[in-house]
C-alpha cells in the first residue's frame, strides 16, 4: 500500500510539472520593456526642443525681414527711375519750348539788324549771327566799318572780361600793339586815340566812347540825316549811332539779348524745330 501510494504521489508531481511546463510554453512570462529616461543615451531634452523651435522661428522673421527690405529698395529703385524719366522728359519739352522762343527772337533781332543795316555782307551778317549767337544773354557791341579798307568789316568790343564778367575798356588806335582795334593806315588817328566801354552802374545795357585826348578827335552822329558832333570826354552811344574816328567812319551795332538763361549757349547752325 504504501509503494501504491508513492507512485501515485510522483504521477500526481510529474503531471503538474508538465502542466506548468506547458503553461510556460504557451504562456511565457511578461518582462516589461526597458525605461530610458530623457536624457538617457544623449536624447533631447523638452528645453533644447524648445530653444530649436525658437531659432528656427527668429531665422524666418529674419528672411522675411529681409526679403521685405529688398522687395522695397526694387519697388523705391523703379519709382526713382520714373520720376527721372519723366523729369527728363519735362526736362527735354521746357528746353524745346524755351529753344523756340530763342530763335523766335535770335531771327527778330537779325532780321532788325538787316533792315537798319542793309547793304551788310553775307559773310559779315554771318559773324553777326555767331556774335548775338553766343552773347550769353548780355547785349553786344559791334563797329561795322562804312568805306575804306574794310568796308562792312565787323568789329565786335568785348567790353566784358570773359572770365570775370567785369567791364573791360576797348582801346582803339593806330599802335598795334596797344590797341585792340588797330588802324594802322590812318594817319589821322593817334597811336591811342579812343576807348569804349560799358558801363556797369547804371540799369540795363549802356556803352559809351571816351576820347583818350586824341589829336584829331571822336565824332558822333547820331542820326542819318544828322551832323557830326565831337565828343568831349565821354558820349554814351545807342544802336545807330556812327562814329568818326580819324579818316573812317564806323556804324555802332548793340544787339538786344536774346538767350534766355545766364549760361546757356545757342549754336548759329540750329534753325529752328518743327
Amino acid at each position: 500500500m504504501k509503494h501504491l501510494a508513492n507512485v501515485r504521489m510522483l504521477s500526481l508531481l510529474s503531471l503538474f510539472t508538465g502542466v506548468a511546463a506547458f503553461g510556460q510554453s504557451a504562456y511565457p512570462r511578461y518582462t516589461p520593456a526597458p525605461h530610458y529616461s530623457a536624457n538617457a543615451g544623449g536624447g533631447i531634452s523638452t528645453v533644447q526642443i524648445v530653444l530649436i523651435i525658437g531659432f528656427a522661428l527668429v531665422f524666418l522673421l529674419v528672411m522675411a525681414l529681409f526679403i521685405g527690405f529688398i522687395i522695397f529698395m526694387n519697388n523705391k529703385a523703379k519709382r526713382d527711375r520714373e520720376l527721372l524719366i519723366q523729369a527728363i522728359n519735362q526736362g527735354r519739352e521746357e528746353g524745346k519750348s524755351s529753344l523756340r522762343a530763342t530763335l523766335h527772337q535770335l531771327e527778330d533781332e537779325l532780321e532788325r539788324v538787316r533792315r537798319e543795316v542793309p547793304n551788310i555782307s553775307a559773310d559779315v551778317m554771318d559773324e553777326v549771327t555767331e556774335i548775338i549767337a553766343n552773347s550769353q544773354g548780355k547785349a553786344q557791341i559791334m563797329l561795322i566799318h562804312m568805306g575804306g579798307q574794310r568796308d562792312s568789316a565787323v568789329e565786335h568790343l568785348l567790353t566784358r572780361d570773359p572770365v570775370t564778367g567785369k567791364p573791360k575798356k576797348v582801346t582803339i588806335g593806330k599802335n598795334q600793339d596797344s590797341a585792340d582795334i588797330a588802324i594802322p593806315w590812318d594817319s589821322k588817328i593817334s597811336r591811342p586815340h579812343c576807348q569804349i566801354c560799358f558801363e556797369p552802374e547804371l540799369e540795363g545795357d549802356h556803352f559809351y566812347v571816351f576820347d583818350m585826348n586824341s589829336t584829331n578827335g571822336v565824332f558822333v552822329k547820331r542820326d542819318t540825316n544828322g551832323e557830326f558832333e565831337r565828343v568831349n570826354g565821354k558820349c554814351f552811344l545807342e544802336d545807330g549811332y556812327v562814329l568818326q574816328i580819324g579818316m573812317s567812319n564806323f556804324r555802332v551795332l548793340i544787339t538786344q539779348p536774346v538767350v534766355t538763361g545766364e549760361d546757356q549757349k545757342l549754336a548759329p547752325t540750329v534753325s529752328s524745330f518743327n
